[in-house]
């Protein structure tokens, strides 16, 4: 054998390796090494990098470098550094965590048997991806030292934040990193957790031989069989495995090697494709003279990136380089090893399909083919014309679209620059247009943009604009890009199109972005020419409160000017066409009474009236100046369990903090939240079951009760909680709303096949579809459509019971394909979202206006599909609904007549959108300059807990962090407030994450949270939770930090390398 021949030739380095030693192998295989080890703990463990060295590194990873970067600069200046005992001290540090790079250090090679191992598990990633949840297996994995501390928390960040594929792909990154028996110790943590059949999939005769006994739990045979005797005979020489081909042997330019060069003869052949003992290089010790070579020599060993013949020895640089590459280039397998990827995992994965050069590539699209009566609402799109279209949900709007873009760029091609940019409301909407985007017009080059993508660093609006044609990307995107002149102007591109455009009014996002547009359009010296074509989409452009034509007209026309659109396109002529292709819902509003049995609600009722009347009788109000006013403003809506309540008690927290008595203050408050968690409970119960209403009171109680200090008064408002809800409550009277959806929800999906239907629940709160969601799947005859609840999403480490962006696209995938064949939604999931086998939709006691009754409605895709509303007696519901149905009705007649008018005289027409266009240019203006001036107020704001009014700090000590979040810089922070620890981390993205909850050291207020950014741990502030007093002693509140009367500054490298400085100086973070 070739092994037997090279064995006699090449000799083991010395078993104790010199400083020499490991200096050429580090030399040969830095790149291998740096993807393999963690940068921290190499750092932590290197004794001769002085503060200034490790601060270097640090700001290297909190200025975007990664990892690997790190890693790489670290043993870069070791070589540099060549100081005697810092090699063996690099082995020290290795030796405990990464024993295989140690082993690379002192001999020079990797196991073979490693290589094979890493081999097979490569021929089942797309099993293990697919199957896999990496979170069951983590505990195990880390106790047996498989992965590390670090590993767990990268991989769980990764399930957060990307979701399980990607999760089991970081996972399948470091599995290799650490100890000699990872393969067999991996296979048993899955046969131990539940997969035992994917287990033997990867390894039968491993797992049999573990269930037999002949293997200990640490992964080593106890006994072994005769077969693996002569496997480890015939494994007489391991080898170093890189990315090199036998017919490439020449390009190591052996001839320069001054001495013990590498002959071609030396290397093992291939013996077959697939063998254990396949295709190998070897990287043999050799004298110090050859040192000069040694990097070139691992170059080339190393970075060849052939994926057909390549058998890395580095499973981090594989999978990430090898496996992206030839994703990326569109090919779906591993050539050589049977591995077939779907569109479904590389979704799950996250593979970027879009950084592909392919400016070179000519492709011609065709023609995207319309029906007649989307070519009649294309028409004056395609003449240039600013336009509104106006058509049913279900209609292929985003088709008529797709046919604009194109003719756009048709257009504009050898004459001007084109780029079009889509504008969306949601990610889950901008993936979608995207994939369509993608699919039809793959001559040109798109990409997705959202707030989320660019917080991972996956590239921002301005990396993209000059190297794509279309830009699919979330509104807040592109405003943060022109408030921050990112973009100069919206005179960048040519084409802009609204999705879901009956959003452009007031404060909205899209209204925000056409204010740039308006700005020089009504400016008298700027080029109009320039400005971009407007395409506004919606199947509703709503009349907003209007009661008769005349305001329906101008509620129509009013968006026609924030568009600075010139039409409304409408199907008139193929309205016959339109009706073949549109499913129309049939509608139906059922009512039902009132549950009979209410002593659960009684109780409630009860609790509250007696909060009320301690607020109203407090003797305290007696010490303000006007406490008949401040009466006025505490007395309650009778009808509790309400919006109007909601709304009172939010109203009552905003008077309250204008309030300058701190003792007024701290009684009023805690009442007025104990009255808030009460109508949120009756809420719920009045539409869920008693245990839900019980469930959410408990869990908020205990939340009150564990971050406040209680003084009297709140301890006897505890007191009254746990007086009245009896264990007794728990015990549910059947409510005839939850018997009737159940009713509808069987009637929707009777006489369907089961892989066909669809159903989706609307409902008014997070609180109560997680309600509806957890009775669903209790109820016997129900929980077979594994529902699934979905809600809103947020950014912020606090809110409760919101869907991360992953959770989100997960839901709707899983609904498309079955999985989930009934979701319980808020009105996050009332546009735009396209379910084709979606057959029945139901408003559960819930309606707003006629514009998200054409949203919900049109969710029903599917032939014969159902509407349903569910309402009370009583309350309103059905009337409402009703007066959505006139307002419809009044909808289409006001824009049939606009359209006459604008055919009659367009002129008369478009002088009075821009009255209306020159009226808000004035409003933008005069709350720009009232907004300044609220900015402007003299000296700084304290900010202080608004229940107990201590001090916490200024506003010039609030920084802003991503354009978002607001923390603190200050050293003594701590000492005004309680930092608690919480039990898992919520990740928002790859540079932010919240680890903790802060409260008030004096009396438990929850003021936010505490986040990690860059390395530092930062207080999160909750405007909410604060007075806002100026030096006159004035102070008021607010909901949101754009409300706040001071500017937060950004966060700046000073202002990090300041803490920074200071925390090591105190050993902190």
């Amino acid at each position: 054998m070739a092994t037997a021949s090279l064995s006699s030739e090449v000799s083991e380095p010395p078993s104790i390796p010199t400083e020499e030693t490991i200096k050429f192998h580090l030399q040969a295989f830095i790149p291998m090494i740096s993807e393999t080890v963690d940068c921290d703990k190499l750092l932590a463990g290197l004794t001769d990098f002085n503060m200034a060295e490790r601060r270097q590194i640090r700001d290297m990873r909190r200025n975007g470098g990664t990892s690997k970067d790190a890693s790489y600069k670290i043993l870069e200046m070791i070589l540099e550094k060549d100081e005697p005992g810092i090699y063996r001290e690099l082995l020290t540090v290795l030796e405990e965590d990464y024993p295989l790079v140690a082993r690379v250090l002192t001999k020079g090679y990797i196991p073979q048997e490693h290589v094979i191992k890493e081999k097979k598990l490569q021929l089942f990633i797309s099993q293990i991806v697919k199957c896999l949840n990496p979170t069951d297996v983590l505990p195990s994995l880390h106790s047996k030292s498989v992965i590390s501390q670090q590993d767990v928390d990268e991989i769980n960040a990764e399930n957060n934040q990307h979701g399980k594929s990607a999760a089991s792909m970081q996972l399948l990154m470091h599995i290799s990193c650490h100890i000699e028996h990872w393969f067999e110790n991996f296979l048993i943590c899955l046969h131990d957790n539940s997969y035992a059949e994917l287990a033997k999939t990867i390894d039968p005769d491993f797992i049999k031989d573990y269930d037999e006994g002949l293997v200990s739990d640490e992964g080593k045979y106890v006994k072994k069989r005769e077969k693996f005797k002569d496997l480890e005979n015939s494994m007489e020489i391991e080898h170093f495995v890189s990315d090199y081909h036998a017919a490439d042997s020449s390009s190591l330019d052996l001839e320069s090697a001054p001495s013990n060069p590498i002959k071609p003869d030396q290397i093992p052949k291939l013996a077959s494709r697939g063998e254990p003992d396949g295709q190998y290089t070897v990287a043999v010790q050799q004298s110090p003279e050859s040192m000069d070579c040694a990097e070139n020599t691992a170059r080339k060993l190393l970075l060849d990136e052939d994926l057909e013949e390549s058998a890395t020895a580095s499973a981090d640089q594989y999978l990430q380089e090898n496996l992206h590459n030839d994703l990326n280039k569109g090919k779906k397998e591993f050539r050589d090893k049977n591995i077939v990827w779907d569109d479904e995992v590389s979704a799950d994965l996250n593979l970027d399909t879009e950084d592909i050069n392919t400016e070179n590539i000519e492709m011609e699209d065709g023609a995207i083919s319309l029906r007649n009566y989307q070519e009649e609402l294309a028409r004056p799109a395609l003449k240039g014309t600013n336009v509104i279209i106006v058509a049913p949900t279900g209609s292929g709007k985003t088709r008529v679209a797709l046919r604009i873009m194109q003719k756009h760029m048709e257009l504009k091609r050898g004459r001007e620059i084109s780029k079009i940019i889509f504008l969306v409301n949601q990610v889950a909407l901008a993936n979608q247009q995207g994939e369509a985007c993608k699919k039809h017009l793959p001559s040109y080059q798109t990409q997705v943009i959202s707030g989320e993508a660019q917080r991972n660093q996956k590239g921002s609006l301005k990396d993209f604009i000059d190297k794509r044609d279309i830009l699919v990307v979330t509104a807040q995107v592109l405003l943060d890009a022109l408030v921050n002149k990112e973009i100069e102007s919206i005179t960048r591109f040519s084409l802009l199109i609204f999705d879901e455009c009956h959003h452009c009014h007031a404060k909205h996002t899209f209204n925000q972005i056409m204010s740039y547009y308006m700005d020089i359009k009504l400016s008298e010296s700027a080029d109009k020419t320039s400005l971009p074509q407007i395409v506004g989409l919606t199947a509703s452009v709503g009349v907003g409160k209007a009661r008769n034509m005349d305001k329906a007209k101008l509620h129509i026309k009013k968006l026609m000017a924030n568009l600075d659109a010139q039409e409304i396109s409408t199907v008139c002529q193929n309205i016959g066409e339109l009706s073949e292709y549109v499913s129309v819902p049939i509608e139906e509003t059922r009512t039902v009474p009132k549950r009979q049995n209410d002593e659960f609600g009684e109780t409630i009722l009860r609790a509250m009236n007696t909060i009320e009347e301690l607020v109203m009788q407090c003797e305290l109000l007696q010490k303000l100046d006007n406490p008949e006013q401040y009466k006025a403003v505490l007395k309650a809506p009778a009808q509790k369990g309400s919006d109007q309540y909601t709304q009172w008690a939010s109203k009552l927290w905003k008077e309250t903090a204008k309030i300058r008595d701190a003792d007024v203050r701290r009684f009023i408050n805690p009442c007025r939240n104990h009255l808030q968690i009460y109508n949120d409970t009756l809420i719920i119960y009045n539409d869920a079951r008693t245990r839900d209403a019980i469930d959410y009171l408990k869990q908020e109680m205990l939340l009150w009760k564990q971050s406040a200090i209680l003084d009297k008064n709140e301890q006897d408002l505890f007191d009254l909680y746990e007086k009245n809800i009896k264990p007794e409550f728990v015990q549910d009277y059947p409510n005839p709303k939850l018997e009737a959806l159940r009713d509808m929800i069987i009637e929707g999906f009777k006489d369907k096949p089961a892989e066909e239907s669809r159903g989706i629940i609307f409902v008014k709160t997070r609180n109560l579809a997680k309600a509806i969601t957890a009775w669903l799947k209790d109820t016997l005859t129900l929980k077979h459509l594994n529902p699934i609840e979905f809600v809103g999403s947020n950014n912020t480490g606090s809110g409760k019971d919101a869907m991360t962006k992953v959770e989100q696209v997960d839901a709707l995938k899983f609904f498309r394909d079955g999985r989930h064949k009934l979701i319980v939604a808020t009105s996050v999931a009332e546009e735009g979202l396209d379910i084709s086998q979606c057959n029945l939709v139901i408003r559960y006691d819930h309606v707003t206006n006629e514009i998200a009754m054409v949203q919900s409605r049109g969710r029903g895709r599917a032939q014969n599909s159902q509407y349903f509303v569910l309402a009370e007696e009583g309350k309103g519901i059905a009337e409402k609904e009703e007066l959505n149905m006139i307002r419809e009705i009044m909808m289409h007649k006001a824009i049939i007549e606009l359209q006459g008018d604008i055919a009659r005289d367009p002129q008369k027409v478009r002088k009075e959108l821009k009255t209306y266009q020159e009226e808000e240019q004035l409003d933008r203006k005069l709350e720009a300059r009232k907004r300044k001036g609220r900015l402007m107020r003299t000296g700084e704001f304290e900010l202080r807990c608004i229940r107990c009014d201590e001090y916490i700090c200024m506003s010039s000590d609030v920084r802003k962090v991503q354009n978002a979040h607001h923390v603190v810089v200050l050293d003594d922070f701590e000492e005004r407030v309680r930092i608690t620890k919480t039990a898992s981390r919520k990740v928002i993205d790859e540079t932010i994450q919240f680890v903790g909850k802060l409260n008030c050291r004096k009396c438990g207020n929850d003021m936010g949270t505490v986040s990690i950014h860059r390395g530092l741990h930062f207080p999160v502030l909750k405007i909410s939770s604060f007075l806002i007093v100026d030096t006159n002693g004035r102070q008021n509140t607010c909901k949101q930090w754009n409300k706040a009367p001071f500017e937060a500054l950004p966060l700046t490298t000073t202002d990090f390398n300041v803490l920074l400085d200071k925390r090591v100086d105190s050993n902190v973070d």
